[in-house]
């Protein structure tokens, strides 16, 4: 290469460098000028392309679990996708229910605590199933057939507000990021068997390097059952094969 040459190639890649923000500004306000209903569907695309390209991954997922204002000790599970699919959580150190000692009126009242709390565990899985992980195919139906509400902030994005989504009065509620179109947020509202029994979820989510939205940290709260799940994932890595 010529010496002659050099200072003309540098000063194209500074003035490339200096275009770029304003180029990348340009493709994010034609995303954000799209029709509502293409944007939904890219934002319905990232998510399933973002959910595929987890499979490829394994993560630490420690959750703590907050029983009448009192935070147990976090239990941490490895987590990957099977081949077929499925999420599996393998956990990490001690676990198993602790050994129940004393007397036999003793071990009986620990036993049935045990048993109401296993089943308000099981309660609260099973309604929270119903929004999370986001269903794809459910979420698709929903916006078609649901009302739904529309909330704009200019620095944080638009909400996408599902009524009545898996129950009479519920709220499924997506905050998308306006540039990339890829779901920044997700807040559940719903409730057991009527509305003061209610049960509340947050996720939060963050990228990976190569563009992989993932939930980072998900909380969820019965208010009316004094429980709280807080889970938070965290070092994302390929499986060595």
């Amino acid at each position: 290469m010529s010496s002659k040459n050099v200072p003309r190639r540098m000063s194209m890649i500074v003035l490339a460098l200096c275009f770029l923000p304003a180029a990348l500004g340009q493709v994010a306000l034609q995303t954000q000028r799209l029709p509502l209903e293409q944007r939904l569907q890219i934002m319905e695309q990232a998510s399933a392309r973002s959910q595929q390209q987890l499979h490829s991954y394994q993560w630490i997922e420690a959750t703590t679990l907050t029983i009448d204002g009192k935070a147990k000790e976090p239990k941490q599970s490895l987590c990957s996708y099977s081949a077929d699919g499925h999420l599996i959580k393998k956990p990490m150190g001690g676990s198993g229910e602790p050994q129940i000692s004393g007397s036999p009126l003793k071990k009986h009242i620990i036993k049935k605590k045990l048993e109401e709390f296993h089943e308000e565990m099981a309660q609260v899985g099973g309604l929270t199933a119903l929004y999370l992980p986001l269903n794809n195919g459910r979420l698709k139906d929903a916006l078609h057939t649901r009302r739904v509400d529309y909330e704009h902030e200019q620095s944080a994005g638009f909400t996408v507000i599902v009524n009545d989504y898996a129950k009479p009065g519920d709220q499924l509620r997506l905050t998308i990021n306006p540039d990339s179109l890829q779901i920044q947020r997700i807040v559940v509202q719903t409730y057991f068997d009527g509305p003061q029994d209610s049960l509340t979820a947050d996720v939060r989510f963050s990228e990976l390097a190569d563009g992989t939205v993932y939930p980072s940290v998900t909380t969820i709260n019965a208010v009316g059952k004094k429980l709280q799940i807080a889970t938070v994932s965290s070092d994302f890595s390929r499986p060595v094969q």
